[in-house]
């Protein structure tokens, strides 16, 4: 581990670590710098000192990274990467350039959730984006080394004293029960009772909303029959068009599904909410970008008046 007490890096030492740790031995390392190995073995040895760490372990002929050395090059090379990027820059004299934003999303977020808080990314005529979805779990680690920008996730991180991450609370959503268009007003009339041993398309019990599910069902006297469990969202849509069972997706999202598939609404439930976060490796954000979403996200689409606005734009007839 680096202690806190180190105040400045010999990016020298840097430099020749990240060279022979890309290249695998200190005699190749040698050939590209034009140094004596002698040297280079010199100026590893003092990095270590430095560092109070072992950054290799021998592997044969070559060297090997340990875990602390794994770390260092990964910032290693995101630093000299980001230099050549800037010498490119500078040479082709090119002032300004596009930011690329590097975006996490849990699996288990839907997409149309996504992109709602996503959407103002496209205001910004300098910037591109590359989402990567996955678990949270691996989605922190690359936070951690900053190959993220930020995290969306449907549930906050909790703190464990080995990732410096801090959750941005930007709204909840109640949620709203589909079905078919053709079965919306039969099931409409008659609810809750109309859910009892109903076929249900439901979110696996990896989900915090379905374990909130299931203590509404239980207080509302509800035996669900489960048909269906699903880790991501557009599945349960298509199967519950098709009148399979009743599904559901959190109301702020209400208008958009009910333009992209000919379901109809059963019922809103707002006491049954999904809250939704923006996690990132700084406690104040400063980036203008992911500033610009979280803003957005808590004045305007997680509130009362933007889902209120959904529900004005559908049709009561669906």
């Amino acid at each position: 581990m680096i202690p806190q007490t180190m105040r400045t890096l010999n990016y020298n030492h840097l430099y020749y670590f990240w060279i022979v740790a890309r290249e695998g031995t200190v005699a190749r390392a040698a050939e590209i710098l034009h140094l004596a190995p002698q040297t280079i073995s010199g100026q590893l040895g003092e990095f270590e000192v430095r560092l109070d760490a072992r950054l290799f372990t021998r592997d044969g002929r070559k060297l090997a990274l340990t875990d602390t050395g794994r770390l260092v090059y990964d910032y290693a090379d995101n630093i000299f990467r980001l230099g050549d990027e800037l010498t490119d820059i500078l040479k082709r004299g090119i002032q300004i350039k596009n930011q690329s934003l590097n975006i996490g999303i849990v699996d288990v977020l839907p997409d149309l959730i996504t992109y709602r808080i996503v959407q103002p990314i496209f205001e910004f005529d300098n910037v591109s984006i590359n989402c990567r979805t996955g678990r949270i779990d691996k989605l922190l680690a690359d936070l951690s080394i900053h190959r993220l920008d930020f995290i969306l996730s449907h549930s906050p991180f909790n703190t464990n004293g080995n990732i410096r991450a801090y959750n941005h609370h930007m709204g909840d959503s109640g949620i709203t029960f589909f079905i078919a268009a053709d079965l919306a007003k039969e099931y409409r009339d008659n609810f809750p009772a109309c859910l009892d041993n109903a076929p249900l398309l439901l979110p696996t019990m990896n989900s915090p909303l379905r374990r909130t599910m299931e203590q509404w069902f239980r207080q509302s006297g509800i035996t669900p029959y489960v048909y269906g469990e699903f880790d991501t969202s557009s599945l349960q849509h298509y199967i519950g068009e098709s009148g399979a069972g009743v599904f559901v997706a959190p109301t702020v999202i209400k208008k958009q599904i009910l333009r992209r598939y000919n379901v109809g609404t059963v019922a809103d439930i707002a006491s049954i909410k999904e809250s939704y976060y923006l996690i990132s490796p700084e406690r104040r954000l400063k980036d203008p970008v992911a500033t610009t979403i979280y803003n957005n996200a808590r004045n305007s689409l997680f509130t009362k008046k933007g889902i209120d606005i959904s529900r004005r734009e559908v049709s009561e007839e669906v």
